[in-house]
């Protein structure tokens, strides 16, 4: 339980940076400056709206896939289906 408290003077624009770097990371202005002060790195990803979209679509398009191969309207990949390529047509791409 926390029961202790600290106070600290600063200037409104320091105050104004902290409020808005503990906003960034998620967290409370508490918090942040107890990570901050006992040297705790705060990782903040930017591009993680967008990349939890793109996860989400990959799924959406993943279950299609599968309903279509349980429908029986889509045949899925076989790798035995594949031949391996002769001596020949790999030594014309190694020359």
């Amino acid at each position: 339980m926390k029961s202790e408290r600290f106070n600290i003077r600063m200037t409104p624009q320091k105050k104004a940076a902290i409020l808005g770097r503990a906003k960034r990371t998620g967290r409370t202005v508490s918090e942040f400056m107890i990570d901050t002060a006992l040297n705790r790195k705060s990782i903040v990803i930017d591009s993680l709206p967008e990349m939890v979209h793109e996860l989400k679509d990959f799924g959406r398009n993943l279950i299609q896939l599968m309903i279509l191969c349980n429908m029986g309207r889509y045949r899925p990949f076989s790798w035995a289906s594949l031949r391996k390529p002769s001596r020949t047509s790999t030594a014309s791409f190694a020359s």
